[in-house]
C-alpha cells in the first residue's frame, strides 16, 4: 500500500520532465552497441535466412505461399515470419499442422496442398510431436506427396548442424 502511494504521489505531483542524468544515456549506448535486431542467430546456421532468400532469389517481389512442414525450436512458421519481416521479404509462411494440446494435427488433402507455392521438408527430427497416428499419417502422405509428385520440384538444399537437412521444394507451374 506504502508503494502505491510513493508511485502516486511521485507520479503526480513531480515537475516534468522528470531530469535524466546523463549517466543513463551512456550506460545506454553501451549496453545497446553492437545489438542487432535480427531474430536469427549469426552466421545463419539453421538456415532460416537461406531460405528467404532462395525463394527471394526465385520469386522476385512476387508474394509467394511458404508451407513449413517441421517445427522444432529454430525452423518454425512463426521464426521464418519474423525473418521474412526483417528481410522485407513479400514471403508468407503457413503451415499443415494444427495447433492442439495434445500434439499438433495434420490432414492430407491433395487440393490444399496445392494452395502453396512453396514447401520446406526438413529431415530428421520434425520437432513437436503429432497429435495421432491419423496426423503421423497425413504428415507422411504430404511429404511423400511434395518429394515424389511431378507437381512439385526440389530446388536447394541446406544441411544443419545436427546432421539433418532442409529441403526446398517448389511448385512446377
Amino acid at each position: 500500500m506504502a508503494l502505491g502511494l510513493c508511485q502516486f504521489v511521485l507520479g503526480n505531483y513531480s515537475p516534468y520532465p522528470v531530469p535524466r542524468p546523463g549517466v543513463l544515456d551512456k550506460v545506454g549506448t553501451l549496453m545497446l552497441m553492437g545489438a542487432t535486431l535480427s531474430p536469427t542467430p549469426p552466421r545463419d546456421l539453421w538456415g532460416q535466412t537461406w531460405i528467404v532468400s532462395t525463394i527471394d532469389k526465385a520469386e522476385g517481389s512476387q508474394p509467394v505461399w511458404l508451407n513449413v512442414m517441421p517445427n522444432t525450436a529454430q525452423i518454425n512458421v512463426h521464426t521464418l515470419e519474423r525473418v521474412a519481416y526483417y528481410l522485407h521479404s513479400p514471403i508468407r509462411p503457413t503451415t499443415s499442422r494444427l495447433w492442439t494440446p495434445l500434439g499438433d494435427s495434420v490432414e492430407y488433402s491433395q487440393k490444399s496442398i496445392h494452395y502453396f507455392d512453396w514447401f520446406l521438408v526438413k529431415s530428421g527430427d520434425q520437432g513437436t510431436k503429432l497429435r495421432d497416428q491419423a496426423s503421423v499419417e497425413a504428415y507422411q502422405s504430404i511429404e511423400k506427396y511434395i518429394c515424389s509428385s511431378d507437381s512439385f520440384a526440389l530446388a536447394a538444399s541446406y544441411p544443419l548442424p545436427d546432421g539433418s537437412a532442409l529441403s526446398l521444394y517448389r511448385k512446377i507451374r
